[in-house]
């Protein structure tokens, strides 16, 4: 039972963090890692088997929103999509304010969402 409850959960769960990831504003490779890493640290360290930890898709579309706001005013362009959703970007990277240091798109992205996510896990 509990195989084939892991199989089904895993046949689902990659079409569903690829989804949310792409509402976050993230590339979908992302999406993956936050489902596979936080399944396996909650089976390490969870006291409770009747817990679903996993991503929620009104916090994915919380966590966009953020993202696509800081981005415009970071002056990313946003006439182009990240590579993965079958557009060409023009591969521009912009000087980052905050840690002066180079850093394109994805990666400022992915530094808001982490922050984002952080603080919001803090608070809770």
């Amino acid at each position: 039972g509990d195989v084939m409850s892991g199989l089904i959960v895993g046949i689902l769960l990659v079409p569903q963090s690829i989804a949310y990831s792409l509402l976050a504003g993230q590339e979908p490779v992302y999406g993956l890692y936050t489902s596979f890493f936080a399944s396996i640290i909650y089976f390490l360290l969870g006291t409770s088997r009747h817990i679903s930890v996993g991503i929620f898709g009104v916090l994915c579309l919380m966590i966009g929103e953020t993202v696509d706001r800081e981005l415009q005013k970071a002056g990313y362009d946003n006439a182009h999509s990240a590579p993965s959703l079958g557009m060409v970007s023009n591969g521009s990277t912009l000087l980052n304010h905050t840690s002066d240091r180079i850093c394109d798109k994805s990666c400022y992205a992915i530094m808001v969402g982490s922050t984002v996510t952080f603080i919001a896990g803090v608070y809770q």
